[in-house]
Order: structure tokens, then sequence, then C-alpha cells
């Protein structure tokens, strides 16, 4: 079949030159397809990139008639395309030259639409392969705004294949016709080197914004898939394969010590509070703040070659997308299974939106990255503060609930741990339950140091240390007080009356306290060194 009998067969077909005709698409006649004539095959493209096979199909055609490719092969017949970019135009255009080519005919809009397309299509095919899917990654106006530069300057020289314009479009009308075009280029270069974005289907993770599949999967389906992972723990119980665990706390209340002790753990494949980490490299996006303290302390160690360290700065993106291809890229290149933000909010730096309440902003900049973590099956910790509601909050939230207040980013994060500052260097720790199938510490534990070792460890129930952790307040209250009553100490610690009688009970148990020996109401409390209260007089 040649190119006038392939022509009979289509609607609105029109011959743009010798070897080639346009076409109303058979699946939408609103879109443009493009037929040419390659050698002794026919080249079937559709601007909107329908299915090739389908257009076929629908012309009553088949495989024997002509052959659905759009480039060539070694053997000199046409292969198929290697992107979808190779819908733009194929590699038979005239090559830029100054001048119009002798003999060649003046084109038409759609002629010159194609011209077009080609050379914005050769910008994209001088990008060397291995740095496509950092470029894809970019920002759509940015790819946008660079690929036009070149038709334009032709357009400006008055330099052919782009000149002279075609009748009916004005030089004011060219870069929105330009732009338009290099609009679906870029789309389309994304479709091929942007990494495909699948719908999560658990633990909370929502996909990330991008190129995502958006058709609904069977539940059943979505967890088979799941559980051929292999999905284990890089944290006994606490952290799983493909998930998240958060751990915040006040300023100074440990989350640093324990996220080293915890990416040592993963070093030497040891237990953390009692749960085993499975072995791996691991890396670290730390605040320029705690940059010294993790470099010093892993050399205290001597763990060369499995832990790596970038200041957070560093790692801020104008768009999460590409920050988490970052992320991805870094992550391979190095062999690390896991990571550790410290914290979250340094690692992202501040959201360049800022519309929308700051739950909306906390929590979709976080969707890419995570989505990545799911994706490759990683698994991390990320560290943060309590927002001043939940530290000031008189009975502490469950750590399910936390950061329900003016702000949800948590909520992200399958497994939520707490370290809770009790009192001057006494802190506890608890999590939530996290998801099906993991064991969290439910029961507030002491967390211990061990300033030698510089290892944490967990003690026993925070209620049996309540005593011991409440007496430091006890005293520093009735320094200079004299004898005072327990709702006096109350209102001096600010304390609840549970911690204040832990307090008095455990120094009286110490000898650290005196009473006066009286019960309820009369009741008073001092230091071993203050003198006998003084009997009350008789009332006259």
């Amino acid at each position: 079949m040649d190119l006038q009998e392939f022509a009979g067969k289509c609607a609105g077909a029109r011959q743009l030159d010798e070897d080639r005709i346009r076409f109303d698409c058979p699946l939408d006649p609103t879109h443009t397809a493009v037929a040419r004539r390659v050698g002794d095959r026919l080249v079937l493209v559709c601007f909107e990139n329908c299915e090739r096979g389908a257009i076929i199909e629908a012309l009553g055609l088949g495989d024997a008639d002509l052959t659905i490719t759009t480039g060539y092969s070694p053997n000199g017949h046409a292969s198929a395309p290697a992107s979808p970019l190779g819908a733009v135009s194929d590699t038979q255009a005239v090559p830029v030259a100054y001048g119009v080519p002798e003999g060649r005919k003046p084109r038409d809009p759609g002629n010159w639409q194609l011209e077009v397309g080609e050379c914005i299509k050769g910008c994209f095919d001088g990008v060397p392969e291995n740095q496509r899917v950092v470029l894809a990654g970019h920002e759509d106006a940015v790819l946008v705004d660079t690929v036009i530069e070149k038709p334009l300057a032709l357009i400006r020289d008055h330099k052919w294949p782009l000149w002279p314009l075609p009748e009916g479009l004005s030089e004011t009308e060219v870069e929105e016709e330009v732009r338009r075009l290099a609009e679906k280029a870029v789309a389309a270069f994304k479709d091929v080197y942007l990494p495909t974005q699948l719908p999560a289907t658990s633990n909370g993770h929502v996909p990330a914004v991008g190129e995502i599949n958006r058709t609904p999967v069977d539940a059943w389906e979505a967890f088979q898939a799941i559980k051929s992972d292999a999905r284990d723990y890089s944290w006994k119980g606490l952290i799983r394969d493909g998930c998240t665990m958060i751990i915040s706390g006040l300023m100074g209340a440990g989350k640093t010590t324990l996220a080293i002790n915890l990416a040592r753990g993963w070093a030497l494949g040891v237990e953390v509070l009692g749960r085993l980490c499975r072995r791996s490299k691991t890396l670290v996006v730390v605040s320029p703040k705690e940059f010294e303290a993790w470099a010093e302390c892993i050399w205290s160690w001597e763990l060369r070659g499995q832990i790596f360290l970038i200041q957070s700065h560093l790692t801020h993106f104008e768009d999460a997308r590409e920050q988490a291809l970052w992320f991805a890229e870094t992550m391979e290149k190095l062999g690390c299974q896991t990571f550790v933000l410290d914290t979250l909010f340094d690692f992202y730096g501040m959201p360049p939106n800022q519309r929308g309440d700051s739950n909306r902003i906390a929590l979709a900049e976080q969707i890419p990255l995570l989505d990545v973590v799911r994706s490759k099956n990683w698994s991390g910790a990320v560290l943060g503060w309590v927002p001043k509601s939940e530290a000031q909050a008189p009975v502490a939230r469950d750590p399910e609930e936390s950061f329900g207040g003016h702000t949800g980013w948590s909520a992200q994060h399958r497994m939520r741990g707490v370290i809770r500052r009790k009192a001057k260097g006494a802190n506890a720790f608890i999590t939530g339950r996290g998801g099906y199938g993991d064991e969290g510490i439910l029961d507030e534990r002491m967390l211990l140091f061990d300033e030698q070792s510089r290892l944490v460890t967990l003690g026993g129930k925070f209620s049996e240390y309540l005593g011991e952790t409440a007496l430091p307040s006890i005293i520093e209250a009735l320094e200079g007080s004299g004898w005072t009553s327990r709702s006096d100490l109350i209102k001096t610690t600010g304390k609840g009356k549970n911690w204040v009688h832990a307090g008095v009970k455990y120094g009286m148990k110490t000898g650290a306290l005196k009473w006066n020996g009286k019960a309820t109401r009369a009741s008073k409390y001092a230091l071993p060194d203050e003198a006998e209260e003084p009997e009350q007089g008789n009332l006259v």
C-alpha cells in the first residue's frame, strides 16, 4: 500500500509534501496524526500519543499493510521509537542550515509544526542518557523555557527550516505555538524518564504527585505484591521495610543520641533498646548543628564506610519531587538501605508553597520522599520537635495522637515514638502501636544513657523510676522554704499530685527528706538539716 492508497482510508487527509500526509486520528477526530513514507515503509504518528496499534486496527489495516515505527534500525528498516519524544518528529528532517535548501517547497502550518517539534526534540536528544532522569525531575516551566530558546532563535534570525513562517501565523503568535509544542515534548520526555509512581496501598503513605497511575487496584492483589517483597524489619518490631518511624521530643531530650545509636545498630547488626537491627549502610541528613556530634561519635566507634553524612542545607530543592529523586540516586549510589533525617524540618527547609494551612503543607511535602522509600523497600528514622501545645500539655497524649495540635506532619509515618523529658537528665521513651504486625514499646520506659560507651538502653517502666526522677525537683522546691506541705510543693514545682507524692515518698525512703510526723493536711516536709518544726501554740 502506497501513501495515496493509505490516504484514501483516512478522514481529513491532507498532503504535506511528497512523503507525508496528515489526517484525523480515527480514535479521536480532534487529534492530528501524520503518515510518512520511509523507504518501503509507512510510519504513523499521532501527536496526542494515541496507541499506534489501535490506530491501525481502527483503520481496518494490519501489520502486513504497513510497519508502525518511527525511526531506522541497522538493517535499514524502521524501528520502534526509544521514547515518546520520537512522536514529535522523525530523523528524516532536513538539518538546520542557513537559507532555504534548493528545491524545497514552502510548507503549510502542519509541516512547520513538525519542524518545530524536531528542533525541540533535538534539544533532548543531546542530553547524555545518564543525565536524563535528573533533567526530567526539573519543573515543567524550567524545561519549557529552556527548550524553546533554539527554535525562537532560528525564527528571530530568519533561518530555515523554521523560516519563513506559515501563512496565517503572525510573529506575535509564534512563541505561543512554539511553547505549546514544547509543553507536549516535555510531558512526553517525563513519561519516559521519571519513575512511575504507583498508588500507595498501606500504612498511610500517599503516592507522589506526578506521573501517577490513577487506576484503583484490588486490595487483595496489592497486598500479594507487598507480601512477595518479603518485607522484614530493619529495627525489629519498630521500623518495617518500606516504612518510617518518627522520633520526637523537645530540644535536648536525646533525639540525636538515640538516632546515632540506631545508625550504629544498623552498621553492626546489633540490638538497640533491646530490639535487633538488621545490618545495613545508612544515609544521614543532619543539621549543621549536629553534624560534628554525629561525625565524632561515629569516629569513636570506628564505623568506617557504614554511615554517610550530608548537611541538610545541601539537600534543599525547589521541588519535593526533585529532592526525592536526589535522595533515591544517593541511596543507591552509596548502597544504603536505611536512613536518618535529623531533623525532618532541616531536611526540607522552608517549603516553597506557603498556601494552605500548616497541616496540608507539612503532609504534602513529605509525599514524594515517602513514596520512594516505600517503592524501594528502604526504611528509616525521622526526627522532629513536638509542637508547643504538645510539649506543654498537662497530661502527655498517647504517641498515636501526638501532633494532633497545630500540625499533623507526624501522621505520615507508620510508627511514632516520643522521648519525654521528665526532669533534668531524666527521659522516658514510648511508642504507638504502629501498623499490623508491629510491636511497639507501649509502656513508658526509662531511657538510660552511659557516658563512657555513649550507648542508650531501656530501663524499667517509668513508674518504677518516678520517685527517683521526681526527688530532685522536690529538693529544689524545699531549699530555703523550710517546712512545706504537699499542696505547696505542687504549686512550687508545677507538677501533679502523683509526681509530688512519689518524690516525697522516695525522699523519705532514702533519707533525703524528713517529715513532721503528722497526718493528712498537717503533714509537712523539709530537708534533713532543717530545724524541727515549732509546735503551734494553744488557742486562747
